[in-house]
């Protein structure tokens, strides 16, 4: 193998240049440990694409807000202007249908495994 030295030079591994111009490894490096992403991960729960998307929407400061007791997450705001963006009324309509049947769901507690199960879905 080859490398090329800071100068623009290209020599074999077994060069002396190369072994003087090698940085020692420090202890501790510059690189952070990683970090996962909020409690999801600390659940040992799998982690949703929307969880993720509706947190960094969270941390860039659209905030969630409440129509009744319904808690209305940024994602799902976003979800609608960009149906109403894209397909006009119609989309918003069916996106306000979408959203209202899966708060129906999950109001009944069902979720579509058992659907499946049963043999409903």
């Amino acid at each position: 193998m080859v490398r090329i030295l800071a100068n623009g030079d290209i020599v074999e591994d077994d060069d002396p240049r190369v072994r003087s111009t090698q940085p020692t490894q420090r202890p501790n490096s510059r690189i952070p440990p990683r970090q996962e992403h909020g409690d999801f991960a600390q659940q040992g729960q799998p982690i949703s694409i929307f969880q993720v998307l509706n947190q960094k929407l969270l941390a860039f400061g659209i905030p969630p807000f409440n129509i009744g007791d319904l808690v209305i997450q940024p994602i799902v705001s976003v979800g609608l202007l960009l149906s109403l963006l894209l397909f006009g009324i119609h989309g918003l309509i069916f996106g306000a249908i979408l959203f209202a049947v899966e708060r129906h769901w999950l109001g009944l507690g069902v979720n579509l495994m058992t659907l499946r199960i049963v043999g409903i879905a």
